[in-house]
Protein backbone atom coordinates (compact mmCIF):
# COMPACT_ATOMS: atom_id res chain seq x y z
CA UNK A 1 0.00 0.00 0.00
CA UNK A 2 2.63 2.14 0.53
CA UNK A 3 4.37 1.89 -2.58
CA UNK A 4 1.22 2.98 -4.37
CA UNK A 5 1.16 6.39 -2.96
CA UNK A 6 4.37 7.99 -2.94
CA UNK A 7 4.52 7.79 -7.11
CA UNK A 8 1.38 9.48 -7.38
CA UNK A 9 2.47 12.37 -5.05
CA UNK A 10 5.48 12.60 -6.94
CA UNK A 11 3.29 13.13 -10.24
CA UNK A 12 1.44 15.66 -8.63
CA UNK A 13 3.93 17.90 -7.53
CA UNK A 14 6.16 17.32 -10.61
CA UNK A 15 2.70 18.59 -12.15
CA UNK A 16 2.30 21.62 -10.01
CA UNK A 17 5.99 22.64 -10.45
CA UNK A 18 6.00 22.59 -14.60
CA UNK A 19 6.63 25.79 -16.11
CA UNK A 20 7.23 24.34 -19.71
CA UNK A 21 3.57 26.19 -20.99
CA UNK A 22 3.69 29.24 -19.63
CA UNK A 23 6.29 31.10 -21.85
CA UNK A 24 4.00 29.89 -25.25
CA UNK A 25 1.05 31.69 -23.58
CA UNK A 26 2.78 35.12 -22.33
CA UNK A 27 4.08 35.96 -26.23
CA UNK A 28 0.49 34.37 -27.51
CA UNK A 29 -0.48 37.82 -25.16
CA UNK A 30 1.62 39.57 -26.17
CA UNK A 31 2.30 38.90 -29.81
CA UNK A 32 -0.56 41.79 -31.31
CA UNK A 33 1.74 44.48 -29.65
CA UNK A 34 4.66 42.68 -31.23
CA UNK A 35 3.66 42.57 -34.80
CA UNK A 36 2.11 46.30 -34.06
CA UNK A 37 5.50 47.23 -33.22
CA UNK A 38 7.39 45.27 -35.89
CA UNK A 39 4.63 47.08 -38.14
CA UNK A 40 4.90 50.57 -36.64
CA UNK A 41 8.72 50.05 -37.06
CA UNK A 42 8.82 49.26 -40.82
CA UNK A 43 6.25 52.01 -41.28
CA UNK A 44 8.55 54.56 -40.01
CA UNK A 45 11.94 53.24 -41.25
CA UNK A 46 9.98 53.51 -44.64
CA UNK A 47 8.95 56.80 -43.98
CA UNK A 48 12.01 58.18 -43.45
CA UNK A 49 13.53 56.63 -46.51
CA UNK A 50 10.99 58.03 -48.48
CA UNK A 51 10.92 60.90 -47.18
CA UNK A 52 14.79 61.81 -47.51
CA UNK A 53 14.11 60.32 -51.45
CA UNK A 54 11.28 63.04 -51.82
CA UNK A 55 13.75 65.91 -50.71
CA UNK A 56 16.43 64.99 -52.74
CA UNK A 57 14.05 64.99 -55.79
CA UNK A 58 13.07 68.77 -54.69
CA UNK A 59 17.00 69.89 -54.35
CA UNK A 60 17.72 67.94 -58.20
CA UNK A 61 14.79 69.31 -59.44
CA UNK A 62 16.10 73.38 -57.89
CA UNK A 63 19.29 72.65 -59.26
CA UNK A 64 18.34 71.11 -62.56
CA UNK A 65 16.00 74.74 -62.67
CA UNK A 66 18.60 76.81 -62.10
CA UNK A 67 20.71 75.60 -64.85
CA UNK A 68 17.58 75.95 -66.75
CA UNK A 69 16.32 79.38 -65.87
CA UNK A 70 16.16 81.32 -68.74
CA UNK A 71 12.02 81.67 -68.76
CA UNK A 72 9.51 80.55 -66.18
CA UNK A 73 8.52 77.87 -68.76
CA UNK A 74 11.97 76.65 -69.41
CA UNK A 75 12.68 76.21 -65.94
CA UNK A 76 9.60 73.92 -64.61
CA UNK A 77 10.14 72.25 -68.07
CA UNK A 78 13.57 71.15 -66.42
CA UNK A 79 12.44 70.61 -63.09
CA UNK A 80 9.54 68.56 -64.25
CA UNK A 81 11.78 66.31 -66.27
CA UNK A 82 14.56 65.68 -63.80
CA UNK A 83 11.71 64.67 -60.96
CA UNK A 84 9.76 62.39 -63.21
CA UNK A 85 12.66 61.40 -64.39
CA UNK A 86 13.74 59.53 -61.24
CA UNK A 87 11.05 56.35 -60.26
CA UNK A 88 12.25 55.07 -56.65
CA UNK A 89 9.38 56.17 -55.05
CA UNK A 90 6.38 57.20 -56.87
CA UNK A 91 5.54 60.92 -56.62
CA UNK A 92 2.92 62.87 -57.73
CA UNK A 93 3.04 64.91 -60.66
CA UNK A 94 4.34 68.80 -60.27
CA UNK A 95 1.35 71.29 -61.00
CA UNK A 96 2.65 74.75 -61.78
CA UNK A 97 1.53 75.52 -58.01
CA UNK A 98 4.25 72.98 -57.12
CA UNK A 99 7.01 75.58 -58.57
CA UNK A 100 5.99 78.63 -57.34
CA UNK A 101 8.54 81.94 -58.21
CA UNK A 102 9.45 84.45 -55.86
CA UNK A 103 12.29 86.34 -54.05
CA UNK A 104 14.43 85.48 -51.10
CA UNK A 105 16.79 87.01 -48.65
CA UNK A 106 18.16 85.47 -44.94
CA UNK A 107 16.10 87.66 -43.35
CA UNK A 108 12.47 87.08 -44.26
CA UNK A 109 12.95 83.55 -45.86
CA UNK A 110 11.25 82.62 -49.64
CA UNK A 111 8.38 85.18 -51.02
CA UNK A 112 6.52 83.99 -53.83
CA UNK A 113 5.78 86.93 -56.46
CA UNK A 114 2.96 88.14 -57.98
CA UNK A 115 3.72 87.37 -61.65
CA UNK A 116 4.14 83.40 -62.32
CA UNK A 117 4.75 83.55 -65.77
CA UNK A 118 7.74 86.01 -65.93
CA UNK A 119 11.26 85.99 -64.15
CA UNK A 120 11.44 89.51 -64.23
CA UNK A 121 12.49 90.92 -60.75
CA UNK A 122 12.66 86.94 -60.05
CA UNK A 123 15.92 85.97 -57.69
CA UNK A 124 14.22 83.02 -56.54
CA UNK A 125 11.89 79.75 -56.84
CA UNK A 126 10.05 76.83 -54.74
CA UNK A 127 9.85 73.74 -56.01
CA UNK A 128 7.62 71.32 -53.76
CA UNK A 129 7.59 67.50 -54.37
CA UNK A 130 5.15 65.41 -53.04
CA UNK A 131 4.56 61.13 -52.52
CA UNK A 132 1.85 59.33 -51.39
CA UNK A 133 2.97 56.46 -48.91
CA UNK A 134 2.05 52.64 -48.10
CA UNK A 135 1.87 52.18 -44.52
CA UNK A 136 1.49 48.12 -42.68
CA UNK A 137 0.15 49.77 -39.72
CA UNK A 138 -0.07 53.30 -40.31
CA UNK A 139 -2.94 52.82 -42.60
CA UNK A 140 -5.12 51.70 -40.18
CA UNK A 141 -4.93 55.12 -38.52
CA UNK A 142 -4.55 57.50 -41.30
CA UNK A 143 -7.27 58.82 -43.82
CA UNK A 144 -6.06 58.36 -46.98
CA UNK A 145 -5.53 62.19 -47.84
CA UNK A 146 -3.04 62.57 -45.09
CA UNK A 147 -0.61 59.39 -46.25
CA UNK A 148 1.65 61.55 -48.29
CA UNK A 149 4.89 63.07 -48.08
CA UNK A 150 6.05 66.31 -48.77
CA UNK A 151 9.41 67.95 -49.21
CA UNK A 152 10.16 71.29 -50.06
CA UNK A 153 13.71 73.35 -51.94
CA UNK A 154 14.53 76.68 -52.60
CA UNK A 155 16.89 78.18 -55.31
CA UNK A 156 18.47 81.41 -55.39
CA UNK A 157 19.36 82.72 -59.14
CA UNK A 158 22.94 84.38 -59.12
CA UNK A 159 22.04 88.03 -60.65
CA UNK A 160 23.06 88.34 -63.89
CA UNK A 161 26.14 90.74 -64.85
CA UNK A 162 25.81 93.16 -68.20
CA UNK A 163 28.46 95.51 -69.27
CA UNK A 164 27.80 98.31 -71.42
CA UNK A 165 29.29 101.62 -72.53
CA UNK A 166 28.23 104.93 -74.46
CA UNK A 167 31.25 105.72 -77.23
CA UNK A 168 31.68 108.98 -79.43
CA UNK A 169 34.78 107.95 -81.26
CA UNK A 170 34.31 110.73 -83.90
CA UNK A 171 33.85 113.40 -81.99
CA UNK A 172 36.54 112.66 -79.29
CA UNK A 173 38.94 112.32 -82.52
CA UNK A 174 37.95 115.39 -83.59
CA UNK A 175 38.31 117.42 -80.36
CA UNK A 176 41.03 115.39 -78.70
CA UNK A 177 43.83 115.42 -81.14
CA UNK A 178 45.32 118.25 -79.47
CA UNK A 179 45.47 115.98 -76.36
CA UNK A 180 46.16 112.53 -77.62
CA UNK A 181 48.07 112.87 -80.04
CA UNK A 182 51.70 114.30 -78.36
CA UNK A 183 51.16 111.62 -75.54
CA UNK A 184 50.44 108.37 -77.98
CA UNK A 185 52.04 109.37 -80.99
CA UNK A 186 49.44 107.90 -83.63
CA UNK A 187 46.49 109.16 -85.48
CA UNK A 188 43.40 109.34 -83.71
CA UNK A 189 41.28 108.26 -86.98
CA UNK A 190 43.64 105.17 -86.76
CA UNK A 191 42.40 104.49 -83.74
CA UNK A 192 38.69 105.18 -84.74
CA UNK A 193 39.50 103.16 -87.15
CA UNK A 194 40.54 100.42 -85.04
CA UNK A 195 37.91 100.80 -82.75
CA UNK A 196 35.53 99.37 -85.88
CA UNK A 197 37.05 96.68 -86.50
CA UNK A 198 37.20 95.33 -82.67
CA UNK A 199 40.14 96.01 -80.97
CA UNK A 200 39.71 94.80 -77.44
CA UNK A 201 40.97 93.87 -74.50
CA UNK A 202 39.29 91.62 -71.62
CA UNK A 203 38.60 93.44 -68.34
CA UNK A 204 41.03 90.66 -66.49
CA UNK A 205 43.74 91.29 -69.62
CA UNK A 206 43.48 94.80 -68.55
CA UNK A 207 43.33 95.45 -64.90
CA UNK A 208 45.18 92.73 -64.04
CA UNK A 209 48.43 94.42 -65.89
CA UNK A 210 48.53 97.15 -62.57
CA UNK A 211 48.11 94.27 -59.81
CA UNK A 212 52.30 94.10 -59.37
CA UNK A 213 52.89 97.54 -59.40
CA UNK A 214 50.01 98.44 -57.40
CA UNK A 215 51.08 95.66 -55.21
CA UNK A 216 54.14 98.08 -54.46
CA UNK A 217 51.30 100.94 -53.37
CA UNK A 218 50.18 98.71 -50.57
CA UNK A 219 50.94 97.39 -47.18
CA UNK A 220 53.62 94.34 -47.42
CA UNK A 221 51.14 91.13 -47.37
CA UNK A 222 47.81 92.51 -47.88
CA UNK A 223 45.74 91.02 -51.14
CA UNK A 224 45.35 93.03 -54.15
CA UNK A 225 41.42 93.24 -55.21
CA UNK A 226 40.43 94.92 -58.61
CA UNK A 227 39.28 98.11 -56.28
CA UNK A 228 42.47 98.40 -54.99
CA UNK A 229 43.38 98.72 -58.73
CA UNK A 230 40.90 100.74 -59.83
CA UNK A 231 41.31 102.98 -56.60
CA UNK A 232 44.89 103.76 -57.15
CA UNK A 233 46.79 107.06 -59.08
CA UNK A 234 48.07 105.24 -61.67
CA UNK A 235 50.70 107.23 -64.25
CA UNK A 236 48.58 108.33 -67.33
CA UNK A 237 51.88 106.98 -69.57
CA UNK A 238 51.34 103.47 -68.21
CA UNK A 239 47.30 103.23 -68.84
CA UNK A 240 47.52 104.34 -72.22
CA UNK A 241 50.75 102.51 -72.89
CA UNK A 242 48.53 99.39 -72.04
CA UNK A 243 45.91 99.93 -73.97
CA UNK A 244 47.92 101.14 -76.82
CA UNK A 245 50.65 98.33 -76.93
CA UNK A 246 53.44 100.69 -77.64
CA UNK A 247 55.52 102.95 -74.61
CA UNK A 248 53.95 106.58 -74.22
CA UNK A 249 55.92 109.44 -72.84
CA UNK A 250 55.97 110.38 -69.11
CA UNK A 251 54.17 113.35 -68.79
CA UNK A 252 53.96 113.47 -65.08
CA UNK A 253 50.31 113.27 -64.89
CA UNK A 254 48.42 110.21 -63.19
CA UNK A 255 44.60 109.41 -63.24
CA UNK A 256 42.06 107.15 -61.35
CA UNK A 257 40.40 104.66 -63.49
CA UNK A 258 37.47 104.44 -61.01
CA UNK A 259 36.71 107.75 -62.58
CA UNK A 260 35.94 106.12 -66.03
CA UNK A 261 35.37 102.51 -65.27
CA UNK A 262 32.76 101.19 -63.05
CA UNK A 263 32.91 97.45 -61.81
CA UNK A 264 29.84 96.03 -59.64
CA UNK A 265 30.66 95.53 -56.07
CA UNK A 266 30.85 92.05 -56.03
CA UNK A 267 33.78 92.20 -58.80
CA UNK A 268 35.64 94.83 -56.98
CA UNK A 269 36.36 92.65 -53.73
CA UNK A 270 37.89 89.28 -55.66
CA UNK A 271 41.58 89.42 -55.64
CA UNK A 272 43.57 90.79 -58.83
CA UNK A 273 44.32 86.79 -59.53
CA UNK A 274 40.55 85.79 -59.92
CA UNK A 275 38.92 85.60 -63.09
CA UNK A 276 36.48 88.39 -64.27
CA UNK A 277 33.06 87.61 -66.35
CA UNK A 278 34.60 87.39 -70.55
CA UNK A 279 34.15 91.55 -70.42
CA UNK A 280 36.08 92.85 -73.35
CA UNK A 281 36.85 97.12 -73.20
CA UNK A 282 37.51 98.79 -76.74
CA UNK A 283 40.94 100.01 -76.61
CA UNK A 284 39.26 103.37 -78.14
CA UNK A 285 37.33 103.93 -75.47
CA UNK A 286 39.50 103.43 -72.83
CA UNK A 287 41.90 105.81 -74.27
CA UNK A 288 39.46 108.85 -74.96
CA UNK A 289 38.17 108.61 -71.80
CA UNK A 290 41.51 108.95 -70.57
CA UNK A 291 42.19 112.13 -72.51
CA UNK A 292 38.39 113.48 -71.30
CA UNK A 293 39.17 112.87 -67.67
CA UNK A 294 42.63 114.72 -68.44
CA UNK A 295 41.03 117.82 -70.21
CA UNK A 296 38.99 118.05 -67.03
CA UNK A 297 41.55 119.19 -65.34
CA UNK A 298 42.50 121.90 -67.59
CA UNK A 299 40.93 125.54 -67.98
CA UNK A 300 41.27 125.62 -71.36
CA UNK A 301 42.90 122.73 -73.75
CA UNK A 302 43.74 124.72 -76.97
CA UNK A 303 42.02 123.38 -80.11
CA UNK A 304 42.13 124.26 -83.74
CA UNK A 305 38.95 124.43 -85.41
CA UNK A 306 39.52 124.31 -89.64
CA UNK A 307 36.64 126.86 -91.00
CA UNK A 308 37.54 126.13 -94.49
CA UNK A 309 37.69 129.41 -96.38
CA UNK A 310 37.75 131.36 -92.96
CA UNK A 311 41.19 129.12 -91.39
CA UNK A 312 41.51 127.73 -88.29
CA UNK A 313 40.03 129.52 -85.45
CA UNK A 314 41.19 129.05 -82.09
CA UNK A 315 38.80 127.57 -79.66
CA UNK A 316 38.75 126.85 -76.11
CA UNK A 317 37.71 122.89 -75.12
CA UNK A 318 36.28 121.81 -71.90
CA UNK A 319 35.27 118.53 -70.99
CA UNK A 320 32.66 118.84 -68.56
CA UNK A 321 31.97 114.96 -67.96
CA UNK A 322 34.50 111.81 -69.03
CA UNK A 323 32.23 109.02 -70.54
CA UNK A 324 32.03 105.83 -68.32
CA UNK A 325 32.21 102.49 -69.05
CA UNK A 326 29.82 99.73 -66.74
CA UNK A 327 31.65 96.07 -66.23
CA UNK A 328 29.26 93.45 -64.54
CA UNK A 329 26.54 95.55 -62.93
CA UNK A 330 23.43 93.64 -61.87
CA UNK A 331 20.41 94.81 -63.26
CA UNK A 332 18.69 97.68 -61.87
CA UNK A 333 21.75 99.01 -59.63
CA UNK A 334 21.47 103.05 -59.41
CA UNK A 335 25.25 103.47 -60.64
CA UNK A 336 25.10 101.46 -63.31
CA UNK A 337 24.84 104.69 -65.61
CA UNK A 338 27.48 105.18 -68.61
CA UNK A 339 28.04 108.74 -70.64
CA UNK A 340 30.05 110.28 -72.95
CA UNK A 341 31.83 113.37 -72.17
CA UNK A 342 29.62 116.45 -72.08
CA UNK A 343 31.86 119.03 -74.14
CA UNK A 344 32.08 122.87 -74.23
CA UNK A 345 33.06 124.29 -77.25
CA UNK A 346 33.67 128.33 -77.40
CA UNK A 347 34.95 130.36 -80.19
CA UNK A 348 36.90 133.19 -80.15
CA UNK A 349 35.45 136.73 -81.39
CA UNK A 350 35.00 136.29 -84.96
CA UNK A 351 34.97 139.60 -87.39
CA UNK A 352 32.18 139.03 -89.54
CA UNK A 353 33.09 141.20 -92.90
CA UNK A 354 33.74 144.29 -90.69
CA UNK A 355 29.93 145.03 -89.91
CA UNK A 356 29.05 142.56 -86.62
CA UNK A 357 31.16 140.19 -84.52
CA UNK A 358 29.75 136.83 -83.03
CA UNK A 359 30.38 134.62 -79.94
CA UNK A 360 29.34 131.57 -79.75
CA UNK A 361 29.27 128.33 -77.18
CA UNK A 362 28.66 124.98 -77.96
CA UNK A 363 27.92 121.83 -75.99
CA UNK A 364 28.03 118.97 -78.01
CA UNK A 365 27.45 115.36 -77.66
CA UNK A 366 25.88 114.94 -74.15
CA UNK A 367 24.72 111.11 -73.90
CA UNK A 368 23.68 109.04 -70.62
CA UNK A 369 22.24 105.39 -70.11
CA UNK A 370 21.02 103.86 -67.32
CA UNK A 371 20.54 99.81 -66.72
CA UNK A 372 17.11 99.08 -65.46
CA UNK A 373 15.52 95.47 -64.26
CA UNK A 374 13.44 95.19 -66.53
CA UNK A 375 14.73 93.11 -69.12
CA UNK A 376 15.52 89.10 -68.99
CA UNK A 377 19.18 89.17 -69.69
CA UNK A 378 19.50 85.27 -69.17
CA UNK A 379 16.83 83.98 -71.94
CA UNK A 380 17.91 83.02 -75.00
CA UNK A 381 15.17 83.58 -77.11
CA UNK A 382 16.28 86.01 -79.69
CA UNK A 383 13.33 88.45 -79.71
CA UNK A 384 13.04 88.54 -75.82
CA UNK A 385 14.88 91.82 -73.95
CA UNK A 386 18.19 90.87 -72.30
CA UNK A 387 19.16 94.16 -71.12
CA UNK A 388 16.19 97.40 -70.76
CA UNK A 389 18.22 100.88 -70.49
CA UNK A 390 15.98 103.82 -69.07
CA UNK A 391 16.21 106.78 -69.37
CA UNK A 392 18.54 107.62 -72.16
CA UNK A 393 19.30 110.88 -72.23
CA UNK A 394 20.53 112.70 -75.56
CA UNK A 395 21.65 116.32 -75.96
CA UNK A 396 23.93 117.08 -78.85
CA UNK A 397 23.80 120.72 -79.57
CA UNK A 398 22.83 123.54 -77.12
CA UNK A 399 23.66 126.61 -78.80
CA UNK A 400 24.12 129.88 -77.93
CA UNK A 401 25.15 133.10 -80.32
CA UNK A 402 26.25 136.62 -78.86
CA UNK A 403 26.45 139.57 -82.20
CA UNK A 404 27.94 142.59 -81.35
CA UNK A 405 27.81 145.07 -83.95
CA UNK A 406 31.29 147.23 -84.85
CA UNK A 407 31.86 150.76 -85.99
CA UNK A 408 29.10 152.48 -83.59
CA UNK A 409 30.24 156.35 -82.85
CA UNK A 410 30.48 156.74 -79.34
CA UNK A 411 27.56 159.48 -79.35
CA UNK A 412 25.06 157.09 -80.33
CA UNK A 413 25.38 154.38 -78.35
CA UNK A 414 27.48 152.16 -75.79
CA UNK A 415 28.42 149.56 -77.95
CA UNK A 416 27.90 147.26 -75.60
CA UNK A 417 24.40 148.41 -75.07
CA UNK A 418 23.72 146.95 -78.71
CA UNK A 419 25.06 143.03 -77.84
CA UNK A 420 22.37 140.51 -78.36
CA UNK A 421 22.31 136.87 -77.37
CA UNK A 422 20.21 133.93 -77.86
CA UNK A 423 20.46 130.65 -76.97
CA UNK A 424 19.27 127.91 -78.97
CA UNK A 425 18.46 124.32 -77.04
CA UNK A 426 17.49 121.48 -79.33
CA UNK A 427 14.75 119.07 -77.82
CA UNK A 428 16.71 116.99 -75.28
CA UNK A 429 15.81 113.19 -76.40
CA UNK A 430 14.44 111.17 -73.31
CA UNK A 431 13.51 107.47 -74.06
CA UNK A 432 13.54 104.04 -73.62
CA UNK A 433 16.12 101.00 -75.25
CA UNK A 434 16.17 97.78 -74.88
CA UNK A 435 18.66 95.03 -76.77
CA UNK A 436 16.72 91.49 -77.93
CA UNK A 437 19.35 88.33 -77.60
CA UNK A 438 19.30 88.29 -81.27
CA UNK A 439 21.10 91.93 -81.34
CA UNK A 440 23.40 90.85 -78.06
CA UNK A 441 24.35 88.35 -80.41
CA UNK A 442 24.95 90.05 -83.76
CA UNK A 443 26.66 92.69 -81.24
CA UNK A 444 24.59 95.71 -82.60
CA UNK A 445 25.15 98.81 -81.49
CA UNK A 446 22.41 101.84 -80.76
CA UNK A 447 22.90 105.04 -82.15
CA UNK A 448 21.82 107.80 -79.62
CA UNK A 449 20.27 111.22 -80.66
CA UNK A 450 18.03 113.24 -80.21
CA UNK A 451 14.82 113.53 -82.59
CA UNK A 452 14.94 116.45 -85.37
CA UNK A 453 18.38 116.01 -86.11
CA UNK A 454 17.81 114.61 -89.97
CA UNK A 455 20.60 116.03 -91.95
CA UNK A 456 23.38 118.54 -91.93
CA UNK A 457 21.37 120.70 -93.84
CA UNK A 458 18.68 120.95 -91.16
CA UNK A 459 20.81 121.78 -88.47
CA UNK A 460 22.97 124.49 -90.38
CA UNK A 461 19.53 125.88 -91.67
CA UNK A 462 18.59 126.51 -88.36
CA UNK A 463 21.86 127.95 -87.04
CA UNK A 464 21.85 130.13 -90.48
CA UNK A 465 18.03 131.65 -89.64
CA UNK A 466 19.13 132.25 -85.79
CA UNK A 467 21.93 134.25 -86.74
CA UNK A 468 20.20 136.18 -89.33
CA UNK A 469 17.26 136.45 -87.42
CA UNK A 470 19.72 137.86 -84.26
CA UNK A 471 20.86 140.77 -86.72
CA UNK A 472 17.18 141.42 -87.45
CA UNK A 473 16.53 142.01 -84.19
CA UNK A 474 19.90 144.30 -83.62
CA UNK A 475 19.31 146.69 -86.80
CA UNK A 476 15.91 147.20 -85.56
CA UNK A 477 16.90 147.95 -82.07
CA UNK A 478 19.68 150.30 -83.29
CA UNK A 479 16.85 152.06 -86.13
CA UNK A 480 14.39 152.59 -83.10
CA UNK A 481 16.21 153.62 -80.21
CA UNK A 482 19.32 155.55 -81.61
CA UNK A 483 17.76 157.54 -84.25
CA UNK A 484 18.48 161.34 -84.52
CA UNK A 485 16.62 164.08 -85.90
CA UNK A 486 17.18 168.07 -86.53
CA UNK A 487 20.07 170.29 -86.75
CA UNK A 488 22.12 167.77 -84.50
CA UNK A 489 21.69 164.98 -87.03
CA UNK A 490 23.18 167.36 -89.44
CA UNK A 491 25.69 168.96 -87.25
CA UNK A 492 27.62 165.77 -86.13
CA UNK A 493 26.74 163.27 -89.41
CA UNK A 494 25.31 161.04 -86.87
CA UNK A 495 22.26 160.34 -89.71
CA UNK A 496 25.05 159.23 -92.40
CA UNK A 497 26.46 156.90 -90.41
CA UNK A 498 23.56 155.12 -88.65
CA UNK A 499 21.82 154.75 -92.29
CA UNK A 500 25.15 153.18 -93.95
CA UNK A 501 25.46 150.72 -90.96
CA UNK A 502 21.89 149.72 -90.97
CA UNK A 503 21.85 149.24 -94.68
CA UNK A 504 25.32 146.96 -93.77
CA UNK A 505 23.55 145.33 -91.45
CA UNK A 506 20.12 144.76 -93.73
CA UNK A 507 22.73 143.04 -96.17
CA UNK A 508 24.38 141.00 -93.94
CA UNK A 509 20.95 140.05 -92.74
CA UNK A 510 19.87 139.01 -96.25
CA UNK A 511 23.43 137.50 -97.06
CA UNK A 512 23.08 134.99 -94.22
CA UNK A 513 19.72 134.16 -94.39
CA UNK A 514 20.38 133.07 -98.35
CA UNK A 515 24.12 131.81 -97.63
CA UNK A 516 25.15 134.11 -100.18
CA UNK A 517 27.48 137.10 -100.04
CA UNK A 518 30.58 137.63 -98.01
CA UNK A 519 28.53 137.56 -94.70
CA UNK A 520 26.41 134.19 -95.43
CA UNK A 521 29.07 132.11 -96.79
CA UNK A 522 31.63 132.89 -93.83
CA UNK A 523 28.70 131.97 -91.19
CA UNK A 524 27.84 129.18 -93.78
CA UNK A 525 31.69 127.69 -93.20
CA UNK A 526 31.27 128.79 -89.53
CA UNK A 527 28.19 126.43 -88.81
CA UNK A 528 29.44 123.66 -91.38
CA UNK A 529 32.54 122.80 -89.45
CA UNK A 530 31.15 123.27 -86.23
CA UNK A 531 28.02 120.80 -87.90
CA UNK A 532 30.63 117.97 -88.31
CA UNK A 533 30.89 117.90 -84.16
CA UNK A 534 27.24 118.45 -83.55
CA UNK A 535 26.18 115.14 -85.75
CA UNK A 536 28.41 112.74 -84.45
CA UNK A 537 26.28 110.63 -82.34
CA UNK A 538 26.92 108.37 -79.60
CA UNK A 539 26.85 105.02 -79.77
CA UNK A 540 25.28 102.49 -77.10
CA UNK A 541 26.56 99.04 -76.43
CA UNK A 542 25.86 95.97 -74.89
CA UNK A 543 29.79 94.49 -74.13
CA UNK A 544 28.83 91.27 -72.44
CA UNK A 545 25.60 89.85 -70.39
CA UNK A 546 26.62 86.82 -68.00
CA UNK A 547 23.97 84.81 -66.43
CA UNK A 548 24.80 82.71 -63.15
CA UNK A 549 23.62 79.27 -62.36
CA UNK A 550 22.39 80.36 -58.62
CA UNK A 551 22.82 78.03 -55.50
CA UNK A 552 20.54 76.26 -53.29
CA UNK A 553 19.72 77.99 -49.87
CA UNK A 554 17.27 76.06 -47.82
Amino acid sequence: MLALYWPRKKRLSDFADDESGALNAFVMLLMPLILFSVGLGIDLTKLNAQERYVQGQADLGVLSGLRAATTAEELRDAVRTTVEANDGYDTLPLRDADIVLGTYSHATGFTAADDQLSLVGVDAFEVRVRSEVDFFIIDLFMPPGLKGVQRTAVGQLAPPLVSFALSNCLLSATLLDGVLRPLIGTELDALCQGAAVDVRLTAEEFLGGFATQVELLKPSGSAVTYGDILDTQLPVADVLGAVTGTPVPDTGETMVLADIIYLAPGLRALRAASPLPPIELSVADLAFATAELLTTRVADVGVGLDLGGVGVVDAALTVGDPRQIVLGATPGDPNAVARTAQIQLDLDVIDVAGVFTLRTSIDVAAASATLTDAGNACSKVPGDEVAVFDPVNASLLDFYLEVDVLNLLPQIADPGELAEGLSLIFDRTTERRAFTHAQYQAEEAQEIRPQGFLNDDSITRSLREATSGLLDAVSQTIASENGCNGLLCLVTGVTGTLNALLGQLSSAVDDVFAGLGPAGTLVDEIYGGLVDLNVAVAELELLEVTCGTGRLVK
